[in-house]
């Protein structure tokens, strides 16, 4: 549950998402957009994509990488010759190193999924701020 909102009327605002950005959250305020010149569909898009961002936990793709691993664990196990394995016959060496690569594939996962969110929550900022940018640029000279 999202606990605050930040609207969005100026630039300025939305510059200000990128330093929310930096102070990463897992309770990012919900962003409201609200500029005079954008149409309401299109602030609609823009808030509800960042929301959409901003919920990525990296869940997926620490799923993902554990899913690689036990499919690379299961090949190597079943092609594998019985003296190259790890432990050499030893069931609670490799049941051990079975459970420690799947916490590592799935944290590895997380962090790669977490960067991932929190570069395009960055990218689709910088292109809200260049959109507003037009839009207060395209006002100021119809002034």
């Amino acid at each position: 549950m999202q606990s605050s909102s930040i609207v969005i009327r100026t630039e300025s605002d939305a510059r200000h998402l990128l330093r929310l950005q930096r102070r990463y959250s897992l309770n990012r305020p919900r962003v409201l957009i609200r500029i005079t010149g954008l149409q309401e569909q299109e602030a609609r898009a823009w808030e509800d994509e960042l929301d959409r961002i901003s919920q990525m936990c990296g869940c997926r793709s620490g799923a993902a990488a554990v899913g690689v691993f036990i499919l690379a664990a299961v090949a190597y196990g079943l092609l594998a010759e019985p003296q190259s394995l790890i432990s050499h016959g030893n069931v609670a060496l490799d049941t051990g190193v079975f459970a420690g690569g799947l916490v590592v594939s799935g944290i590895f996962g997380k962090l790669i999924g977490l960067v991932a969110a929190s570069s395009k929550y960055r990218l689709i900022s910088r292109q809200l701020i260049a959109r507003i940018g037009r839009i207060e640029d395209s006002e100021s000279r119809a002034e």
